[in-house]
């Protein structure tokens, strides 16, 4: 993607509400978002009161090609953390800049998802809910509906793009339950009664007399400060010897049922549907950041459908785990026996944080390439997670296998930095104990590693 003049910043000030006490930095002050025009990558700056900020952070995202650019405040609001790249700061908005910059020039053409694009462009971008008590729903991701509107449900998107491995999940901030007929989470959990449902129920505090198996109300049978049976005039000393109290401690003003434990159900205040407990659905809120195989769609335009078409190469982990499925079951009906690598790259954290985010990607994509120069047409490649390569081989025997180091080893010694090392690690199928799911086998098979 190209990109205009590396050495100047286009800084846009949104907005002189607040000053900025700046002068090493060349501004350009706009008085209203309709004034903005942004024909290449730029840092904007909101120099806006919290409530016009938060208008604006909206606005940016829904009317504006924004995601190839940077947006700061002078101040947080409610908004700041879900729309914006956080507070400015003068010393460090070069290097922020430079580091954008790097990871911009990758994109070869115009991403069709924004979304997944703002997010992979900056290091500490998250898509975040938010709860706000008069959403039917409690929750929602701002960015999400400023990019797919607020009419879009959120959580099939959230199951579709962690499938493909383009976003995943940080934490789980809270969960919800919602009714099961509007999806509404503003709910009422009331006590009921266990056969006609209704919630005009009245505790009832009873006695029974063991001498003539009365019962009836407390109250009844309280004579001058102490009890005494109203049927048999029994007077009532010990419980338990005398008197003891019934199970039914409910009774149900509409059909007269008594009963010792009352239904707990819950009425939704939006639709007044009566939910059964075990009805409502259950949500969880999570957050999340950009997954592993957004990089490629970044760089490379690819979707896991072409992927699967086509597995000479790289291809995405859920393809990845569907294929090793597959061929272990073909491997035990046909008693074949293939070979599976684990390349671990040793160290990649550590490089990245001297050299940067742009040059760990440079650096894992030139490893690739070279493992796709080693792979025969028959072989796959995956690259599973930042530390981890996943490399099948069909039909090759566990004899091969000192070839295969030979070649890693070469590899390993192209690398110029001495922060990573590469480790192998050696696999065979098939194996009985991979069925049908392929994550939970790899999972356990890692797990040492």
């Amino acid at each position: 993607m190209d990109i205009h003049d590396n050495n100047r910043i286009s800084m846009y000030v949104i907005g002189n509400d607040i000053p900025i006490n700046c002068q090493d930095l060349d501004f350009i002050y706009v008085n209203n978002l309709d004034e903005l025009t942004l024909d290449s990558p730029s840092v904007i700056i909101l120099a806006l009161e919290p409530k016009k900020q938060n208008q604006a952070l909206l606005s940016l995202h829904q009317d504006f090609p924004l995601w190839d650019s940077q947006v700061y405040v002078l101040q947080e609001s409610t908004l700041t953390e879900y729309l914006s790249d956080g507070i400015f700061d003068p010393f460090k908005i070069t290097a922020q800049w430079k580091q954008h910059q790097s990871k911009l020039s990758l994109i070869e053409e115009e991403p069709t998802d924004k979304l997944l694009a703002w997010l992979w462009l900056g290091l500490d971008r998250r898509l975040l809910p938010l709860c706000q008590s008069e959403k039917r729903e409690l929750y929602y991701y701002p960015l999400l509906h400023c990019y797919f509107g607020e009419d879009y449900e959120p959580y099939h998107y959230f199951q579709l793009e962690e499938k493909r491995g383009y976003l995943e999940k940080l934490n789980t901030v809270d969960k919800i339950r919602l009714c099961s007929s509007c999806h509404s989470g503003h709910l009422n959990y009331i006590e009921t009664c266990p056969d006609c449902k209704s919630t005009n129920i009245e505790e009832i505090l009873s006695l029974h007399c063991f001498t003539c198996g009365h019962v009836g109300k407390e109250q009844r049978f309280v004579k001058q400060d102490k009890l005494q049976c109203p049927n048999c005039f029994t007077k009532l000393r010990h419980i338990g010897v005398d008197y003891d109290r019934p199970l039914e401690r409910y009774q149900c003003r509409d059909c007269q049922l008594s009963f010792s434990e009352s239904v707990v159900r819950v009425r939704c205040l939006s639709c007044f549907h009566m939910n059964e407990t075990s009805e409502l659905i259950a949500r969880p809120i999570n957050q999340f950041k950009v997954g592993e195989q957004v990089k490629g769609l970044m760089m490379y335009g690819r979707r896991p459908i072409e992927q699967e078409l086509s597995l000479n190469g790289l291809i995405d982990q859920n393809s990845f785990h569907n294929l090793l499925v597959w061929i272990n079951k073909l491997a035990i009906r046909h008693e074949q026996h293939h070979l599976l690598l684990g390349v671990q790259l040793s160290g990649i954290d550590s490089y990245s944080k001297e050299f940067g985010e742009i040059k760990r990607i440079q650096l894992i994509d030139e490893i690739s390439s070279h493992f796709n120069g080693l792979l025969r047409d028959t072989d796959i490649c995956c690259q599973y997670n930042s530390e981890l390569m996943l490399l099948l081989m069909p039909m090759t025997p566990r004899s091969s296998h000192k070839i295969m180091e030979d070649k890693i080893a070469n590899i390993a010694s192209d690398i110029e930095s001495e922060l990573v090392t590469l480790h192998l690690y050696i696999w065979e199928l098939p194996d009985p104990s991979l069925s049908n799911s392929a994550s939970v086998w790899l999972a356990d098979l890692l797990k040492d590693i």
